[in-house]
């Protein structure tokens, strides 16, 4: 139950600064899971005149700026994972999975932290579209999940989830999110998000296959 409190808290946080949510069309004949959706939603996104974008100095292109869509998805990435960090503190029993529960948290809090701030300082909020509305799904789906687990079962589920989930954030910065952004300051916080999940997502593989040992050891 902490765990969706925290996720609460942060998500009315990041509203503070937001702004009409629209979401991004799907494209024809393709699954909301294949990465080519990611690369159509952000393309394919037209900012309703509505909606503000930042100052031109701040821009490294004349497109339309879509980094309200952007940072949706990176707070949506956030969240679940300091959704899931919390949880999994209170319910890891291998140290080395309470360690990573630990990391996840402050990491990802603080790259919240300094997104906001980015969003802040340019004046621009974000809208949901359906990369971010799915992140938000799942974040719900797992914890509900890892809610259901005990011990090595808790420890070995959670540490897949860092796994799929940072591979997944990696993937989507390098392909969808940096060739898109057009706030500088954004991108710097991008390239940072991306270094830290890069290192983050190769310890927690070996933290996997230590688990898978240990289960098939007994």
């Amino acid at each position: 139950m902490p765990s969706r409190v925290w996720t609460v808290t942060l998500f009315l946080a990041v509203s503070a600064c937001a702004t009409e949510r629209y979401p991004l069309p799907l494209a024809v004949g393709q699954t909301h899971n294949s990465p080519e959706v990611v690369a159509a939603e952000l393309a394919q996104t037209t900012p309703p005149a509505s909606a503000p974008s930042p100052p031109v100095a701040h821009l490294r292109r004349s497109t339309e700026a879509i980094d309200p869509e952007v940072l949706a998805i990176l707070f949506a990435a956030h969240q679940r994972e300091v959704a899931q960090g919390l949880l999994a503190r209170d319910r890891a029993v291998d140290p080395a999975v309470q360690e990573l529960a630990d990391a996840m948290v402050a990491e990802h809090t603080a790259a919240l932290g300094r997104e906001v701030r980015v969003a802040q300082d340019l004046d621009i909020g974000f809208w949901d579209g359906r990369i971010s509305k799915r992140m938000q799904q799942d974040t719900s789906e797992k914890i509900e999940r890892l809610e259901a687990l005990r011990g090595a079962n808790f420890d070995k589920q959670y540490v897949g989830n860092v796994v799929d989930e940072l591979g997944q954030l990696v993937g989507i910065i390098d392909a969808k999110l940096l060739p898109n952004v057009c706030s500088l300051e954004l991108a710097a916080r991008i390239e940072d998000d991306k270094e830290n999940a890069s290192r983050r997502l190769t310890e927690a593989r070996e933290l996997q296959k230590h688990l898978d040992l240990s289960v098939a050891a007994r």
